[in-house]
């Protein structure tokens, strides 16, 4: 690991500091199109944006990967997790509420099943 670390800063360098760079560049190009909005400084002001947009998918990509190897070094021990995620999707798939063929709703969960059982029965 220690390896590809060297290896990313050498690359890379501090994408971090470079993205914070990148982002005053960005500004101090803003502000000389807005004095003199000439093409050339156009062209300098996307050229500016596409290497702060460079910098920001690095970053992305950082974070993503650090998550990733989170994720790998915990494995199926971060049960905590799967339990949160398999309680938010029974909440969200859930009925609580159904429309009755009159327009009117059956609430409550023994409403609820007799009038789904009622429908399919039909």
């Amino acid at each position: 690991m220690l390896a590809l670390s060297k290896w990313s800063r050498e690359q890379f360098g501090d994408i971090f500091k470079h993205l914070l760079i990148r982002e005053e560049i960005v500004g101090l190009k803003e502000e000389l199109f807005e004095h003199s909005p000439t093409t050339d400084n156009k062209v300098v002001l996307n050229q500016a944006h596409a290497e702060y947009k460079h910098y920001l998918h690095y970053k992305e990509e950082f974070w993503r990967q650090k998550a990733s190897i989170q994720w790998y070094s915990e494995g199926d021990k971060n049960t905590k997790f799967f339990h949160g995620l398999v309680r938010g999707r029974r909440r969200r798939l859930n009925l609580q509420k159904i429309m009755k063929v009159a327009r009117e709703l059956a609430k409550g969960e023994a409403a609820v099943v007799a009038e789904a059982t009622r429908i399919f029965q039909n």
